[in-house]
Parts: C-alpha cells; structure tokens; sequence
C-alpha cells in the first residue's frame, strides 16, 4: 500500500529532526556558552554609559533640589552628558578593536 508506505517514511523524517536540530542537541553547550555570552554582552553595553556618566568629576557643586545629572561629583548636567559619552565611545572603541584583534 502506497499510503502507508508514505506514512512511513514522514515518520521516520519526523524522528530524526532536522540536520539543524541535531547539530543544536550534539554541541549544545557550546551554543548555551555563546548565547550566554552575547546576553552579557548586551547587558554590559546598556549599562556603560550610566556608568560612565558616574565617573565624572568637575567643580560644579552638586544641587540636591536640581535633577540629577548622573554624577554625584558633578552638578553640570552638559559637562556630565558630554564627558560620560566621550569616555563610552573610547570604550566601545577599545572593544571593537579588541574584538578584531581576538
């Protein structure tokens, strides 16, 4: 019966998997590592420019009643800002670099 024959062999398709699948469950750790290791990466480079902003340092006193310039030793807002993004995209270059380097 050539129905049965078909149903058969869509069968066994369906219980290897595709090639892909295979690959994924063979080296599994692997992926988990990378894929571990690109969240991470992510992660840190949402939080490098408020951290880079709170490194900044100036004479301007801080004002408690201001809104917070996302230094607590630097009340200026612009010089905080400007400062921050200077010292992450030196970073982001170092990064870059590194990355090709590795």
């Amino acid at each position: 019966d050539v129905s049965s024959t078909t149903v058969h062999d869509e069968q066994k398709v369906a219980e290897a998997g595709s090639p892909m699948r295979k690959e994924f469950r063979r080296n599994f750790y692997i992926y988990a590592v990378f894929n571990f290791a690109a969240l991470m990466l992510r992660f840190v480079n949402k939080l490098e420019q408020t951290f880079a902003r709170s490194l900044i340092e100036c004479e301007t006193p801080v004002d408690p009643s201001a809104l917070f310039t996302g230094s607590a030793s630097c009340g200026d807002r612009l010089v905080v800002i400007g400062q921050g993004q200077t010292l992450s995209s030196q970073g982001q270059s170092m990064e870059c670099l590194f990355k090709v380097l590795a």
